[in-house]
């Protein structure tokens, strides 16, 4: 005998044993796809676009999962603006402006256009996901055995990634790595060589101070020397 599947329904989320179905529409609102993302720097602004009637009295609300950001109708003077976001965000002519976006400001945004005359109202969903600029990234290194270790990293960015170049002439390309850490042998190692290292995500990159790799050739030992140094 085949069994039955009970759903329940939880807000947005239609929960069943052993799964988890997310719906995008909400009561009311007809089931739209998921809106695509739109990449925001942190510190940056993003607008919230709305076209009402302009022969029907209105309200217009932003919510952020599911928080009420701002609300304001014509009967209504000034905005109820949510405590946490005075300053941040406010209203402009047909669009809704939220400032100083934050890495816990990524989400998903919604705004309501509902008219007092009974009028089928408007709804937009929006996914903002917000992104930290890579700051300067500094190398440190560690001897284990006869190698040695380079490691990569930065202080601050969102989804980083590593890569590792050396100084000019090297051949082909002066790319001999991909990612944070990068491991020499001293065969593999010229006398003297300029590692340096670049940090990147979409938004941003920056490149750190060349730090000198030197082998030293002692009796019966190859030995690496290593300093920074700016060309």
């Amino acid at each position: 005998m085949k069994k039955s599947l009970k759903c329940v329904l939880t807000g947005n989320i239609i929960k069943t044993p052993g799964l988890v179905y997310l719906c995008w529409g909400t009561q009311g609102q007809p089931t739209e796809s998921a809106p695509s993302v739109t990449n925001v720097t942190v510190g940056g602004s993003f607008q919230f676009p709305f076209t009402p009637d302009g022969n029907q009295n209105y309200r217009v609300e932003l919510k952020f999962n599911s928080m009420v950001l701002i609300t304001t109708s014509v009967f209504q003077s000034p905005p109820f603006i949510n405590v946490n976001y005075k300053g941040r965000v406010k209203i402009l002519e047909n669009l809704i402006q939220l400032e100083n976006l934050q890495l816990l400001d990524s989400g998903f945004y919604d705004v309501y256009v509902d008219y007092f005359t009974g009028k089928k109202g408007q709804y937009r969903r929006f996914l903002i996901q917000v992104f930290e600029p890579v700051s300067k990234p500094s190398i440190t290194a560690e001897c284990l055995g006869s190698n040695v270790t380079l490691a990569c990293s930065s202080s601050q960015g969102t989804n980083v990634e590593y890569s590792w170049e050396t100084a000019p002439p090297c051949g082909e390309s002066c790319l001999v790595h991909l990612g944070p850490v990068v491991e020499i042998a001293p065969s593999d190692a010229p006398t003297s060589l300029y590692y340096t290292c670049r940090a990147q995500n979409e938004f941003s990159n920056e490149t750190s101070d060349p730090l000198e790799l030197k082998l030293s050739i002692s009796v019966g030992a190859l030995h690496f020397i290593l300093h920074s140094s700016n060309f």
